[in-house]
C-alpha cells in the first residue's frame, strides 16, 4: 500500500476509510506492506503514522511497515522500527548539489560510494536493531534504467553494499 502524492499534502486520516474496503491480506496467506512516501505533499510521510493506522486497521499481523531508505532520508525521520518492518527498497541519490526539496523518484539510482542518502548507516542500524528481512533495490532513474548491463550493475551494486556492511562489522 503506498499513499497518495499530489500537489499539496492530504492529511492520511482522511485516506484511513479505504481500509474498510480492502480485503486482509492475511486470510490469503499475505502481509500487506505499508510504504510511507518521504515528499512533503504525500498522504502519509512518517513510519509513525504508518504505524498508528496499521494499529487501527486491526496490527501488524496482517501489515508491516516498508522501510524506504530514500522516502527515510526525506522524511527527516530519525526512528527505523525494524521489528515493524518487512521489507526494506534500497537507492541511492549521488548528486551532492542536489537540494533535499528538489530530490524525486528520477534521482534513485544503485547505490555506490556516491551516495548521500545515507543508505548504509540505515541498513547498518537496521541490522543492528533486528531487521532480520529482505532488501531490494528500487531505482527509478533513466540512467539506471538505461546501463547496458544491468546484472552487472547491480552486482557491483549489491558488492558495494556487502563490503561497506563487512568494513564497518571488523
Amino acid at each position: 500500500m503506498s499513499p497518495q502524492r499530489g500537489p499539496r499534502r492530504q492529511p492520511f486520516a482522511k485516506c484511513r476509510g479505504a481500509r474498510q474496503s480492502a480485503p486482509d491480506p492475511c486470510r490469503a496467506g499475505h502481509q500487506g506492506l505499508v510504504e510511507p512516501l518521504g515528499f512533503p505533499r504525500s498522504s502519509l510521510r512518517r513510519k509513525d503514522e504508518a504505524i498508528a493506522a496499521i494499529t487501527e486497521a486491526g496490527g501488524f499481523g496482517a501489515f508491516a511497515l516498508l522501510h524506504d531508505t530514500f522516502h527515510h532520508h526525506l522524511s527527516d525521520e530519525a526512528v527505523l522500527y525494524p521489528h515493524r518492518t518487512g521489507l526494506v527498497h534500497i537507492s541511492g541519490v549521488i548528486d551532492p548539489d542536489l537540494p533535499l526539496a528538489k530530490i524525486e523518484d528520477e534521482h534513485r539510482q544503485l547505490l555506490d560510494g556516491r551516495d548521500i542518502l545515507g543508505n548504509i548507516d540505515q541498513i547498518r542500524a537496521l541490522l543492528a536493531d533486528g531487521y532480520d528481512g529482505p532488501f531490494s533495490f528500487e531505482p527509478f532513474s533513466p540512467l539506471t534504467h538505461a546501463i547496458p548491463n544491468i546484472e552487472a550493475a547491480l552486482r557491483a551494486s549489491m558488492g558495494y553494499v556487502q563490503r561497506a556492511l563487512a568494513r564497518d562489522a571488523s
